[in-house]
């Protein structure tokens, strides 16, 4: 019997071993299509990547040609524009949503407007044709040899700082490959209609005089509202990426500790005490670390004003103390085998958020908005580059978070304090508790069923050995 019993608890074992790895391993694949999922095929939904075209332009050879232009590579022709993708287009061929030609009157004329616009993140980008665009070229064509900037003529905006990756592939490449085709299209237009017209004459004078009034009529400056540099900006992107990362990490590293060394104060301790040690000690680390982490940034990136570091550095303590209660809040209602698998989820979750840009993902995905790490990537956007003013929003998220962080662990902590051994109902219910329980206890009940067996085997026969030294008649092998 008690082999039969060793044989059944191990196999129950192994059995719920098995299962364990089975929720691992669909954990894993869970977890990698969440990630791939929130790329996957962006341009997709590069129609909520809104870009205005603004034409200040009074005149009606520069600003109009460019507009018809525009209207055919986003929508009268979609076949030959490698801007937007065909699927994405009305069944008419109409202009694509994310693109815009909206009246210069929308501006008050006033092109100052629209590269606000950009800056508090109204648009993603846009394109000005400047005011005057066309007085000024026919005025270079008159008067062969005047002074003549093309470049004068458009104007491309946009904000790096609001997303580096997501700016420079589906904002300013897109623009820049619409003011290419214009230019080279435009080019061509424009010597057909000085050879066809008054000017003729002028053709070798300018060509002589004035080569870039035929070679490049219309060419573009660029306004990049964001206050970055290539060196910031590098630093920047490694310490919004890896480096806070690395911070989840350690938070995570940080609370387990935490736990553990308050463990053994879990019977002496009275559950509000437990919550406010528990609590003092996570804001503690939170506070310490926020601190060194923004230091850091202020001494590689060099840039940061004494209210824009405070910010900076309030964002990332309410960032990370976000993070330590969830991991802190999890410790105490999960068992500590779901600890790895809650922390992946938290961790990728996080990447996504905070690297990701829920414009150009499936609907599903619109919860990146409500992630803690969107909220400290935001706003540290904000603070290093400026633009894209959305700190109230950033900050009023993480502290809403907080506080239900602190409620919700508060809650379970007394709950686990009230119960005899020191655990939550569901840590107690928990599968994963019970597999805890097999793991650690499975495999010495079993030694101690087969310890069991040769010691009342040895007993047996000394209690025999002692019988037959009393009555030699009794037969030894009736000892089994």
């Amino acid at each position: 019997m008690a082999i039969l019993a060793s044989t059944e608890i191990e196999s129950t074992s192994w059995r719920k071993i098995g299962i364990f790895w089975v929720a691992l391993t669909i954990l894993f694949w869970g977890l990698i299509s969440l990630y791939l999922g929130s790329t996957y095929n962006p341009t997709f939904y590069q129609n909520q990547i809104s870009i205005v075209v603004v034409n200040f332009d009074t005149g009606k050879t520069l600003g109009e040609a460019f507009r018809q232009s525009t209207l055919a590579h986003i929508g009268g022709n979609p076949q030959q524009s490698p801007l937007i993708p065909t699927d994405r287009l009305g069944a008419t061929g109409s202009i694509q949503a994310g693109w815009n030609l909206p009246s210069a009157d929308q501006y008050l004329g006033n092109p100052q407007k629209v590269i606000d616009s950009v800056k508090n993140g109204e648009v993603w980008g846009a394109i000005m044709i400047n005011p005057g665009a066309t007085d000024a070229l026919n005025a270079a064509a008159a008067n062969p040899g005047s002074p003549y900037d093309p470049k004068n003529a458009l104007t491309i905006i946009y904000d790096e700082g609001r997303n580096p990756n997501t700016v420079a592939d589906f904002v300013v490449r897109p623009m820049r490959t619409l003011a290419n085709e214009f230019q080279t299209t435009f080019t061509q237009q424009w010597i057909i209609q000085l050879a066809s017209g008054n000017q003729s004459a002028n053709l070798a004078n300018l060509a002589s005089k004035s080569p870039a009034v035929l070679s490049v009529p219309a060419s573009w400056t660029e306004i990049n509202v964001a206050n970055t540099n290539p060196d910031s900006a590098f630093v920047t992107f490694a310490g919004l990426t890896i480096g806070l990362l690395l911070l989840i990490v350690f938070t995570f590293a940080a609370v387990t500790i935490i736990i553990d060394i308050t463990e053994e104060f879990t019977v002496d301790l009275s559950g509000s005490t437990m919550v406010s040690l528990r609590l003092r000690l996570a804001f503690f680390y939170t506070l310490t670390m926020s601190l060194f982490y923004s230091l850091a940034m202020a001494a590689f990136k060099g840039s940061f004003t004494p209210a824009s570091w405070f910010g900076f550095w309030a964002l990332h303590f309410l960032h990370l103390s976000v993070q330590a209660l969830t991991f802190l809040t999890a410790a105490v209602i999960a068992s500590p085998a779901v600890q790895a698998p809650l922390f992946l989820l938290v961790l990728v979750v996080n990447i996504i958020a905070g690297f990701g840009t829920p414009e150009l993902a499936n609907p599903f995905y619109i919860w990146e908005y409500g992630i803690p790490m969107y909220h400290a990537v935001s706003g540290s956007r904000t603070l290093l580059f400026g633009g894209f003013p959305y700190l109230a929003k950033n900050y009023g998220s993480l502290i809403g978070w907080m506080i239900g962080f602190i409620i919700t662990y508060t809650f379970f902590q007394l709950r686990a304090s009230d119960s005899e051994d020191g655990t939550t109902p569901m840590q107690r219910s928990g599968t994963i508790h019970e597999l805890e329980k097999s793991l650690t206890g499975g495999l010495r009940a079993s030694r101690q069923f087969s310890f069991r067996d040769d010691e009342n085997k040895m007993e047996r026969r000394r209690s025999t050995a002692s019988r037959n030294s009393a009555d030699p008649n009794i037969n030894v092998n009736n000892e089994e």
